[in-house]
């Protein structure tokens, strides 16, 4: 058989093909929802049906019969993150099982043909192509979100006309696909990573097929569904820029968001993004989808992004961000920069460069009435390339002050699901930065000017109500490896600021201790109770 397209893989699929024969386990009540445990058929081979375990969460409160099929990142395929959010809103919210055999009491039980789909089993075949696109788990547990979607379907009391698509990380990787062949969903969102590459011989005839009918690639530029795509600016997978490339070959039904200093995590306003879009959605009400542009240009030797801002007598801010220097993408320092408006619709940005041979990346964000935000794609120059001439360095022992504000800070995905970041006001009337989950990460102690020499000394002005150990992480990079160094300090309460110093030979980690903070690029601070950072300084 030839290369498949999309068309062809998914010609003639009926989820409702055979019949579901449900079977209900058990339900339960919390004061959110009631949670019902099922057993329903999915997809069929010759050897037997997988049998999909599902949860499915009724709000208690404010239940509209409005519904969505969601997915969950293969690690936590019963994380209640989004349930709760998804059911706050009135959304009933089914959550299939894709996983498989695990050490769970219940989980989707897949046929011998089909072992291939247990995820974390050897057999896996998540980031190789099989020989047919059919054999391919990514094929199997698109099926499983189809058939989530036709259980639904056949609930009482759901809409029919109202039933949409979310998926996270692995689980936004069907979503794409199941938007394109369940084309009359209300609306589909696809959050972090979803443009995930399995690891391929490029130069095999797999990767043609792959890309023909099971990449998102061949399914971005068709889907007519409402799509929200979100990824974050600091992803841990690195996968911002290739998502960005998605973005830009998606059809006018897709709208991006890039969620600024944050590593697959949703501050409450990015959650009201999201909010604001499956609304609008929902009660067919209008809401921008027109993107916004932004440019590089070269003027006077200096680096300069031009912004056009579509519906700009709806929006609220617009912000404009860029970095400098190669790196993984968890540890690009994204700053904002000031924007000048030259018309009703158009901004203009000056951009200071330090590294001409470097890339340099930018992009924008627009957010309107309401809370929605769109992004611009992500554009990558190399400044010498442009003309372009550099700034002089100038270093300095300041890396931080309250005065700045928080977007020098952001929470690790690794650590929370969701954090907020604020400044507070401490003892004698100073401010500090304190998140809601004791944990701060900031990425300007690598910043080409804020940057330590190798027998620097840090500083940190802090506040605490109580007496409590404070744990700091510093991640360096070396030889485009990263490691990271660990020191515990103890923070004596006397309702005062107090200086915290940390020396590089207190820090340790597996491979020996810190040879010193010149190759340092992050610094975390994490607390057992509230802390407040006013300043961080070298000395």
């Amino acid at each position: 058989m030839g290369i498949l397209t999309a068309h062809q893989l998914w010609d003639n699929y009926d989820a409702s093909a055979l019949p579901l024969d449900q079977t209900h386990l058990r339900s339960e009540k919390t004061d959110k929802y009631t949670v019902d445990s099922y057993y329903f058929n999915g997809e069929a081979t010759a050897d037997g049906c997988s049998r999909i375990f599902a949860q499915v969460y009724s709000p208690i409160a404010n239940r509209s019969g409005n519904a969505f099929v969601l997915m969950n990142d293969a690690d936590t395929p019963f994380d209640t993150t989004y349930v709760d959010f998804l059911t706050e809103l009135g959304f009933t919210v089914l959550v299939p099982d894709y996983v498989g055999k695990r050490k769970f009491d219940r989980y989707t039980i897949y046929p011998k043909s089909l072992e291939h789909c247990n995820f974390y089993s050897e057999n896996n075949n998540f980031s190789t192509f099989p020989d047919t696109p059919r054999q391919s788990c990514l094929y199997s547990y698109t099926c499983i979100m189809l058939k989530s979607y036709y259980f639904l379907t056949e609930q009482e009391g759901i809409n029919k006309d109202k039933i949409g698509f979310f998926g996270v990380r692995e689980g936004a990787f069907q979503v794409y696909k199941s938007a394109f062949v369940q084309n009359n969903a209300f609306c589909a969102i696809a959050l972090f990573n979803s443009c995930y590459v399995p690891t391929i011989n490029s130069k095999s005839d797999k990767e043609t097929g792959y890309k023909a009918c099971l990449a998102n690639s061949a399914y971005a530029s068709q889907l007519t569904v409402p799509t929200y795509v979100i990824d974050t600016s600091n992803n841990v997978e690195d996968s911002l820029l290739a998502l960005s490339s998605l973005y830009s070959l998606s059809s006018d039904s897709v709208s991006f968001f890039i969620a600024e200093h944050t590593d697959n995590t949703l501050t409450p306003t990015h959650f009201l993004s999201l909010k604001e879009f499956i609304l609008a959605k929902e009660k067919d009400s209008f809401i921008p989808t027109e993107y916004p542009l932004i440019s590089a240009k070269n003027s006077d030797r200096h680096l300069y992004y031009e912004i056009t801002v579509p519906n700009c007598e709806l929006a609220e801010k617009v912000t404009a961000f860029y970095c400098y220097g190669e790196g993984k993408g968890q540890y690009r320092n994204w700053i904002k920069l000031p924007l000048e408006r030259i018309s009703e619709n158009e901004y203009i940005a000056k951009a200071d460069v330090f590294l001409l041979k470097d890339n340099t990346s930018a992009f924008v964000n627009v957010r309107y009435k309401g809370g929605f935000t769109l992004s611009s794609d992500v554009i990558t120059r190399i400044p010498f390339m442009m003309g372009v001439t550099s700034k002089q360095i100038i270093k300095s022992r300041l890396i931080y002050e309250a005065e700045m504000g928080t977007d020098a800070w952001m929470v690790s995905r690794s650590k929370f699901t969701s954090a907020l970041i604020s400044i507070e006001e401490g003892s004698k009337v100073i401010n500090g930065v304190t998140s809601s989950v004791n944990s701060l990460s900031s990425l300007n102690i690598g910043d080409v000017h804020t940057c330590g020499e190798r027998d620097s000394i840090l500083q940190l002005l802090i506040y605490s109500e109580n007496t409590q150990n404070v744990d700091i992480e510093i991640t360096c990079s070396a030889n485009d490896k990263y490691y990271t160094y660990k020191t515990r300090k103890f923070v004596s309460s006397f309702g005062e600021w107090s200086k915290i110093t940390v020396s590089a030979n207190e820090l340790k980690s597996e491979i020996g201790t810190m040879s010193g903070w010149d190759n340092a690029i992050c610094i975390t601070v994490n607390s057992e109770e509230k802390l407040l950072i006013n300043s961080l300084l070298w000395i």
